[in-house]
């Protein structure tokens, strides 16, 4: 199958994420930008170039993050792959996919004084050279100080000659001059900022301006310069060292933006946020410079809200970057106590329980979980007097972005992933999706949890080798009636029929929400398969038509049919478990 791309969407103004249904070949040709585009149709907006391709320091990439220029900000855009970009060895589809674009606004950073008549208005970045920048009357001072001309406009430095300033005034500049920068993002007319009168020279990188050779008394200097400058070519050398000294005195106020910080000082960024060196070690060695910066960027947060199911799966997404849920001890047993028969949770006080300071972390182990790191974060993140039981999973969806798809693909309609929920809701075509993770066409022996509610008839697919090879586990409409049925080269035949109205006295209502739990082991030369609704099992029986095979969720094209599908959860077994006991 033509792997496409199922999402895009911006990162930042000028890094875009565009995810893909299937693996993607690492080679040249991936990280060539010459294979990437990016396109818009809306009038004035800027298209910015693709200046490289950051591709995820893995086997087999599901997406690739594109470093651009910067973007007009809420403006529609498209990327599009070519066909030399390859999945399987095979071209990628060409079709472009939409994101919106985002831009960050100039604005004035610092109005400084460079003579007693200039000053000069510097920008956070270039902006144009227009006839509104460049009309005086659109730049104004209080305390009666005139603009009369702006004599230029630099690499976002616009400078203004002036009336005469007195140096003990501080003057506030008004800026009614309409700008952009050039993606063509407008910063507001009307912005302000203070000015100090000209103090003799310039406070314009004061430490830049100063050199080692002035530090030496007047009357050597001046016996140097009439002797060849032996000391001034002497100290070119301190000098260049001072430079780089005061250069990085200069940027000390980006060591606090996270984004522009440069790495070499990201190990004392993490540390003023609380990543002590015995952390380090553990935890933040471990992390590349950009997972680092996320990291750091929550930590204040997170420390303050140490604890929650939230800010724990927060950090457990931004540095594994492996799909989690943290499940609280009520959770916990709710969960048990659904997909296991003969649990019995109702009446009981679960704080006076042998294992009521148990909590859950579960956790996709594929690809690539690395184990060690994760476990230190679970025991940096429990709280005290908590143990915690991790359960490894094979597969992870709740749907908590819309629009993400990325695990998904489409086999007949097109479904979609909006308020917590997969819906497959156009009754007008039949409608089937599937999970098409790498290795997914050869899952065997595991069970899936889902929730679902719906109208008419809807199924729930597994042991998926193609839409007409798997089994089905079928809701029929009208009834409260389950069937079990196996799909063989399209053709369907009933492995076992339920009517739970019958059996249990309960009935399955449209649009309500319902736990399955799917269970498939190999039985000698057969599949034994189990399942429950809610808390009971409603069927237990044996068929060997297929060997393995994805999960998936489809309905008929029939009036008013839909399905809403919530919380999938997939677990190889035998299970994979381990327990970090109370912390003290």
């Amino acid at each position: 199958m033509t792997a496409t791309i199922v999402n895009a969407r911006a990162l930042s103004d000028t890094r875009i994420r565009v995810d893909w249904s299937a693996a993607l070949d690492r080679n040249t040709q991936l990280e060539d930008v010459a294979n990437w585009s990016l396109a818009t149709a809306v009038s004035g907006a800027v298209v910015p170039a693709v200046l490289a391709v950051d591709v995820p320091d893995i086997d087999a990439p599901r997406f690739v993050e594109l470093v651009t220029g910067e973007h007009t900000d809420s403006t529609a855009y498209t990327v599009a792959a070519s066909a030399s970009v390859t999945s399987g060895g095979l071209p990628v589809s060409t079709a472009p996919a939409n994101y919106t674009g985002s831009g960050t606004d100039p604005g004035i950073l610092v109005v400084v004084a460079t003579s007693s008549t200039t000053c000069e208005v510097r920008f956070s970045e270039a902006i144009r050279d227009t006839a509104s920048v460049r009309n005086a009357s659109n730049w104004s001072f209080n305390l009666g100080l005139s603009v009369a001309a702006v004599t230029d406009v630099g690499e976002g430095i616009v400078s203004l000659e002036t009336s005469e300033q007195d140096e003990d005034s501080l003057y506030t500049l008004t800026a009614n001059a309409t700008a952009t920068d050039f993606a063509n993002n407008s910063w507001t007319p009307g912005a302000t900022s203070p000015m100090l009168g000209y103090q003799g020279e310039s406070l314009a990188d004061p430490a830049l301006k100063l050199r080692v050779y002035n530090f030496l008394l007047e009357g050597i200097r001046a016996e140097d310069q009439e002797n060849a400058q032996f000391w001034e070519r002497f100290l070119e050398g301190p000098q260049s060292i001072w430079s780089i000294l005061t250069d990085t005195i200069l940027l000390i106020p980006s060591l606090w933006d996270v984004s522009s910080i440069q790495d070499q000082f990201l190990e004392h960024l993490q540390r003023i946020v609380g990543w002590t060196p015995n952390l380090a070690q553990k935890v933040t060695a471990r992390l590349d410079y950009d997972t680092l910066r996320r990291l750091i960027s929550l930590s204040v947060a997170f420390w303050k809200v140490r604890g929650s199911e939230d800010s724990i799966q927060e950090l457990l997404s931004v540095v594994t970057n492996n799909r989690s849920r943290v499940l609280n001890w009520f959770h916990y047993r709710w969960l048990v106590g659904e997909t296991q028969a003969g649990e019995d949770h109702d009446g009981i006080d679960p704080w006076l329980e042998p294992d009521a300071s148990s909590y859950n972390v579960r956790i996709v182990d594929r690809p690539f979980l690395d184990r060690p790191l994760f476990r230190e974060l679970i025991k940096l993140t429990r709280p005290t007097g908590e143990r915690v039981d991790i359960t490894y999973l094979g597969f992870l969806d709740l749907f908590e972005v819309d629009g993400d798809k990325a695990q998904w693909t489409d086999g007949a309609g097109v479904s979609s992933v909006s308020d917590g929920l997969l819906k497959l809701d156009t009754d007008s075509v039949s409608q089937e999706t599937h999970v098409s993770v790498d290795d997914s066409g050869n899952w065997r022996e595991y069970v899936v949890t889902f929730k679902a509610k719906g109208s008419s008839d809807y199924v729930f697919e597994f042991y998926r080798s193609s839409l007409t090879d798997q089994y089905e586990l079928r809701k029929i409409a009208g009834s409260s009636s389950v069937q079990l049925r196996s799909l063989v080269a399209g053709t369907p035949s009933v492995i076992t029929t339920v009517d739970l109205e019958a059996v249990y006295g309960e009935r399955i209502e449209d649009d309500v929400f319902y736990s399955w739990r799917i269970e498939i082991v190999d039985e000698g030369a057969t599949n034994r398969i189990r399942i429950h609704w809610e808390s009971e099992q409603i069927i237990s029986t044996t068929n060997g038509d297929h060997a393995e095979g994805s999960i998936g969720v489809s309905h008929w094209n029939t009036a008013g049919a839909k399905i809403e599908v919530d919380e999938v959860e997939l677990i190889f077994l035998p299970a994979t478990t381990e327990t970090i006991e109370i912390n003290t």
